[in-house]
């Protein structure tokens, strides 16, 4: 039996492992929706998760409205919650993925429903609106994902809108990424060989370990 082919199977049948892969996409998430929401990272919310991980470079809290200031710190505090049951219940992974995919789906529903509201509201200092930018940001994560069209702004042509009669995109399909596609996505180079992005060197774990040595 040679080295898993990081190119064909979906995940390495080792729970552990698949649970490493998902702590990478917890803590990411965490950092971004803590940084933006209460202007700190997990460093300072619960160091023992963080893990002696690197602190935070260059980031501050964002200027939110209210409603959106309060949905944030929801998913930011949700986020931490996850990483702490997948380190806490690592025998449970079918039990904590479930979830974890549930949960996903319903927090791009609610910014999808935000992002919608402000659909053709410029964004400074850019000259392109909100749709402008989820429409190319969608088309940047199909680029890179090497998956076709996978990913829709919140503004799309009546076909394939729901039922080719609306063209609008508010409940996001739930399409599923391999691990792969997910790694090309969130180094930004297309390829999950080559790190960058958002794990500049490279995703914890060995699944993403895997895919690292065969570059």
């Amino acid at each position: 039996m040679g080295e898993p082919d990081c190119e064909s199977i979906p995940a390495p049948a080792n729970e552990a492992d698949r649970i490493q892969f998902a702590l990478n996409l917890e803590l990411l998430k965490a950092e971004f929706f803590l940084n933006g929401a209460v202007g700190q990272g997990l460093n300072t919310i619960d160091p023992s998760l963080a893990q002696r991980g690197p602190p935070r470079i260059g980031t501050k809290k964002a200027n939110l409205d209210p409603v959106v200031d309060h949905i944030i710190k929801e998913f930011s505090f949700q986020a931490v919650d996850n990483i702490r049951s997948l380190e806490e219940q690592l025998m449970q992974l079918m039990i904590i993925e479930q979830l974890m995919i549930s949960e996903t789906h319903g927090e791009c529903a609610v910014i999808q429903t935000q992002l919608y509201e402000k659909a053709n509201k410029k964004v400074l200092p850019y000259n392109m609106t909100v749709a402008e930018f989820t429409d190319r940001i969608s088309k940047l994560r199909n680029m890179l994902s090497k998956r076709g069209t996978n990913d829709e702004g919140i503004i799309v042509p009546i076909f394939p809108g729901a039922y080719n009669q609306v063209n609008t995109n508010i409940i996001p399909v739930n399409h599923t990424w391999s691990l792969p596609e997910i790694l090309r996505i969130l180094y930004r180079t297309g390829s999950q060989h080559i790190p960058a992005g958002f794990f500049p060197r490279g995703g914890g774990g060995n699944i993403a370990k895997c895919c690292l040595n065969k570059a």
